[in-house]
């Protein structure tokens, strides 16, 4: 389990750090801003704002504005990158539409100035594509009857050694603060896992000479979903294993399905 985790470490430092080379510093994430949030934070007097007006409104709760944020100590800038249903009615000064400039919008979040101050936090919520890699350290396996007739129970192997890649559609939100940004998701999606199993610790459908049986190639698609904080979650996997190389077709678990629990780690598309 330490070795997968080491693993697994290695290629989150390796991908966030060759990403950080050629992106800048705005998240991918792609949040979305409706009328009815807006209402919200214009409720407590934290508005959408630009050089041309304090307070800019969404016109309609059909419309949605889309943009990327940057968390500037507090002073949240918007990137606005989509306008959904926008119209002739909203092109108007005041209100966001289609027409609006994407330079300087920006929503400014209180900053606390004594002890007794409250922490102003602004919860948008985001879509993005998410690419993560994952080690499943925990596997439920079905129970199988041998070729001798001898029952295996279900059961549950850990630690063994394995990577996955995974990706999905995060359905998430932010935290901001004056002071930080997390980042809370919901990630469905489609894993591919890589693994070894020896047929000589496994149950057998058929008859095979075991001795010098080395360990196979296990692949495993799976169905997954991700519960994550910032970029690391928790996984859960379930979908068949399939064995090649030699004698593969001995083993009594193929294309049995199964349920794995991991360590998912995520990068932004």
């Amino acid at each position: 389990m330490k070795k997968n985790l080491l693993v697994l470490a290695l290629i989150t430092f390796g991908t966030h750090y060759l990403m950080a080379q050629t992106t800048g510093a705005k998240s991918s994430f792609h949040y979305r801003i409706t009328k009815k949030k807006l209402d919200k934070l214009n409720a407590k007097n934290i508005y959408i704002q630009n050089t041309a007006s304090p307070n800019l409104q969404i016109c309609s709760t059909d419309n949605v504005f889309k943009c990327v944020i940057n968390n500037n100590k507090g002073t949240l800038d918007l990137d606005g990158w989509s306008y959904i249903r926008s119209n002739a009615v909203c092109n108007t000064p005041g209100v966001i539409g289609s027409t609006t400039s994407t330079g300087d919008l920006k929503i400014v979040i209180p900053k606390r100035n004594t002890l007794g101050d409250p922490t102003w936090v602004v919860t948008i919520p985001y879509r993005s594509l998410i690419f993560s890699v994952n080690t499943i350290q925990l596997k439920i396996r079905p129970g199988v009857t041998d070729y001798m007739g001898n029952k295996w129970s279900s059961n549950v192997i850990a630690g063994t050694y394995n990577l996955g890649l995974n990706f999905g559609y995060s359905f998430g939100w932010t935290n901001f603060t004056a002071r930080s940004s997390n980042n809370y998701s919901i990630t469905p999606g489609i894993n591919f896992g890589f693994g070894s199993a020896s047929l000589s610790k496994e149950p057998l459908s058929r008859a095979i000479d075991t001795k010098y049986t080395p360990s196979n190639f296990v692949f495993s698609p799976a169905l997954s979903c991700v519960l994550a904080r910032n970029d690391i979650g928790i996984i859960l996997a379930t979908g068949p294993d399939y064995m090649t190389g030699r004698d593969h077709s001995a083993w009594a678990l193929q294309g049995k399905w199964t349920f794995g629990l991991g360590v998912n780690a995520a990068f932004k598309l």
